[in-house]
């Protein structure tokens, strides 16, 4: 069971990685074409 845990907190964590990356990027691109303007 505790192997189960460990598993399901990590793709938890990949998870909430995975989503964070894709979160930032649409945010970055606007940024650098406002500093490019």
């Amino acid at each position: 069971m505790t192997a189960i845990i460990a598993i399901t907190i990590l793709a938890g964590i990949a998870a909430a990685a995975a989503a964070g990356q894709v979160a930032e990027q649409p945010v970055r691109i606007p940024v650098r074409v406002r500093d490019d303007r």
